[in-house]
């Protein structure tokens, strides 16, 4: 039986209050580091960057995508990006955040999140 890890992660006001009111239930990232290794019924403390209060998610599922088009598309706008209005709005927004547009080769992993 493995056992499950705890993640921390820092995120924008925007979407840690997503999370914490259940609206937000794929988190998109770079498929790389923790992000890359976490698995289902591990735990992430996502800690907001503005007032550091935390909110406690359970993984419970995580799938890689080859590009955050495809992830958001397979995913659901609501699910990933709540606030957005268009998929290319999303997109927008994850290959704005620095780096992701050159790091997107590696692929994106959608980690699916209930909370705790």
């Amino acid at each position: 039986m493995q056992m499950s890890v705890e993640y921390k992660s820092n995120l924008d006001a925007e979407w840690w209050s997503a999370i914490a009111n259940g609206t937000k239930t794929v988190e998109g990232r770079i498929n790389e580091g923790k992000f890359a290794k976490m698995k289902k019924d591990d735990v992430i403390v996502f800690v907001n960057k503005d007032t550091k209060e935390e909110v406690c998610v359970v993984v419970k599922d995580t799938i890689v995508y080859g590009n955050f088009r495809d992830m958001i598309v397979s995913e659901g706008l609501d699910n990933v990006l709540p606030s957005r209005s268009s998929v290319d709005d999303g997109v927008d927004m994850y290959l704005g955040i620095s780096d992701y547009r050159d790091r997107e080769i590696l692929g994106v992993v959608a980690i699916r999140i209930a909370l705790a």
